[in-house]
């Protein structure tokens, strides 16, 4: 009966990597996007306020794939410590996920305070 679960444990242990590589890529390409648009913007400013429009927007996207990409590796580090469940274990998932939400946290109240002008 238990000759399944280290298999099991493999299977999760492989998709935990690969949700942390999809949460690693979703923040990349949010700063990739954004950077593309900062630079657009910078290319093509016309006035001050045009520019800190621009600016605001690029903290939007940036901001708001960080936080799909924290919630995203939260939820890897949850299946990577169903694996191996030991004390240390929790204790550090417990540091990385009040550590990450607290980042996610004063992240989405930063983006809920940018005013947004399209």
């Amino acid at each position: 009966m238990t000759s399944w679960l280290p298999v099991l444990g493999q299977v999760v242990e492989t998709l935990a990597r690969i949700v942390d590589f999809v949460g690693i890529g979703i923040i990349f390409w949010g700063v990739g996007a954004g950077l593309v648009d900062f630079v657009s913007a910078q290319l093509r400013r016309s006035k001050a306020t045009d520019l800190f429009q621009a600016i605001t927007r690029v903290r939007c996207k940036v901001g708001t794939f960080m936080l799909l990409g924290l919630e995203i590796l939260i939820a890897s580090d949850i299946a990577e410590t169903v694996i191996e469940p030991t004390y240390e274990r929790v204790v550090l998932l417990g540091a990385i996920v009040a550590i990450r939400t607290l980042l996610s946290f004063f992240l989405s109240r930063e983006l809920e305070a940018i005013p947004i002008q399209s």
